[in-house]
C-alpha cells in the first residue's frame, strides 16, 4: 500500500533500478536534499514531542521507521531490501537504514525518486534524488512532515537490524518494541 500524504503517495521499490524515468526532471543536491528531521522542526507536534521527551532526538530514525512502517502499511520493507528473519537483517557503511523510493502525484505520474535513511548519528533524513520541474520539493516534504506528524504516537511494532561492514559486522537496531524506541547505539 503506498503512503499518500497531501496530494502524494510515496511507494517503496526494491532497487534504484526498477523506478520508472521522471519526466523533464532536474537535479540539484542543493535543492532537494532535506534532511527529514529538520522539515519535523517546522512542525508544532514535532517540537511539543521533543520538549517532553528530550532522549526523542537520539530515538528519531527508529521513529521514523516505525512511524512509516505503519503509514506504508509494512510495505517500507521491500525498500529496505533486508534478508527475511526475525528480526530482517542488512548491512550498510555506518549501521544505518536506507529505504528507496518514488514519489506519485495525484494521477499516478512518477514526480520524484527518493530515499529514507536512518542514520545511527540520531537523525533521519529523506533525499530526493530526482524531482520533476512541474513538482515543488518543498511541497513534498512539508506535506511529508505533516503527514508524520499527523498522529506521532501512532507507530508500528517493527525490528530491523543493520550491520556495519567497517565494523566487524556490529549490529544496529532500529524500531519500536511495544514499549520503547530502540537505542542507538547499540548497547554491548
Amino acid at each position: 500500500m503506498p503512503l499518500t500524504f497531501g496530494k502524494y503517495q510515496l511507494t517503496f521499490i526494491q532497487d534504484a533500478s526498477d523506478r520508472p524515468i521522471i519526466e523533464d526532471p532536474w537535479y540539484s543536491d542543493e535543492e532537494t536534499r532535506f534532511r527529514l528531521e529538520n522539515v519535523l522542526w517546522l512542525s508544532q507536534a514535532y517540537w511539543e514531542k521533543l520538549q517532553h521527551d528530550p532522549t526523542f532526538s537520539k530515538e528519531s530514525p527508529s521513529w521514523v521507521l516505525a512511524r512509516l512502517w505503519l503509514l506504508s502499511d509494512g510495505q517500507i520493507q521491500i525498500g529496505l531490501g533486508l534478508s527475511k528473519g526475525t528480526p530482517p537483517t542488512g548491512c550498510w557503511d555506518g549501521g544505518s537504514y536506507f529505504a528507496e523510493g518514488m514519489i506519485h502525484d495525484v494521477h499516478g505520474h512518477v514526480i520524484a525518486h527518493c530515499y529514507v535513511e536512518g542514520m545511527t548519528h540520531g537523525y533521519a533524513q529523506l533525499t530526493l534524488t530526482a524531482c520533476s520541474r512541474l513538482a515543488d520539493p518543498y511541497d513534498i516534504m512539508q506535506s511529508l512532515a505533516d503527514k508524520l506528524m499527523e498522529h506521532p504516537e501512532q507507530v508500528a511494532v517493527c525490528n530491523i537490524v543493520i550491520k556495519d561492514p567497517e565494523q566487524d559486522g556490529r549490529p544496529y537496531h532500529f524500531g519500536w518494541d511495544g514499549m520503547q524506541f530502540f537505542p542507538l547505539p547499540p548497547q554491548d
